[in-house]
């Protein structure tokens, strides 16, 4: 075997789990037939108590199995067949263990991630067309109407994805704050429904709810920024209250709409 042939097997060695020192040592045995641990020095330029402990390893494992002859230790390999029932077995394992591990992922801490500038608008638009999916929808509370028609540089990016989520099928519900102006998003965006909570509310950030992501958009012009939090428990808690808040709110006729 050539220096990179070598060199390849000790790499797939140590990918289904020896050690470096393993994988060249189990190699010069596999070479030898068997052999004791001075021939193995010989190729494998170790300490002694290093050879030994990973010759150990390789016995406790099942790849080598010791006998004595003339009163001098050798190590044999056994059949390399037992390398595949070994990861075979860890495989299993792994199956086994699928279900409580899963279990214990979709319950893992919320992620948050928070973008700044016209960027954050882009990838929120995007991931609420990919997560939604065709005759999906969304939620906004807390929607402020010219303000954020006004943020010049995410106008252009909010009409193509008007007319996208138009195209999808997709529906937007919307709870606004008293006097706020939704006519423009209303011409933009065919699939809109409005309603509006008494009082005003003067803040220039909107929860965004869709799938199991919440997303909160700062719309200050000097600080353009959205949070999103992906979390299953805290994004339901949010659409309860949403669902709640719909009911008590007053619907906001579309322009032309008769009142």
């Amino acid at each position: 075997m050539d220096t990179t042939s070598n060199e390849s097997v000790l790499r797939q060695l140590e990918e289904i789990g020896l050690s470096g020192h393993e994988a060249e040592i189990y190699l010069e045995i596999l070479r030898y037939g068997e052999a004791s641990v001075g021939m193995v020095l010989e190729k494998v330029p170790l300490h002694r108590e290093q050879a030994y402990r990973a010759l150990h390893r390789l016995e406790a494992a099942g790849l080598v199995r010791q006998l004595i002859k003339h009163k001098r230790a050798y190590f044999r390999a056994t059949n390399p067949d037992i390398l595949i029932q070994r990861v075979k077995a860890k495989v299993e394992i792994a199956e086994s263990l699928q279900p409580l591990l899963t279990s214990m992922y979709q319950h893992h801490p919320h992620v948050v991630q928070v973008r700044e500038d016209t960027e954050a608008f882009v990838h929120l638009f995007e991931d609420i067309y990919r997560t939604v999916g065709k005759q999906g929808e969304y939620l906004i509370l807390g929607g402020i109407g010219t303000a954020f028609y006004n943020l010049d540089s995410v106008r252009p990016h909010y009409h193509k994805y008007a007319t996208r989520y138009a195209k999808a099928g997709i529906n937007l519900r919307m709870i606004s704050f008293g006097g706020q102006d939704f006519t423009t998003q209303y011409w933009a965006q065919k699939l809109l429904e409005v309603r509006e909570l008494n009082g005003s509310y003067g803040s220039p950030v909107a929860t965004v709810l869709y799938g199991n992501k919440i997303a909160l958009e700062v719309m200050d012009p000097e600080n353009v920024s959205i949070i999103t939090i992906e979390n299953e428990k805290i994004a339901a808690a949010y659409r309860q209250q949403f669902e709640t808040l719909w009911q008590m709110a007053t619907v906001i006729p579309r322009p032309g709409t008769p009142a």
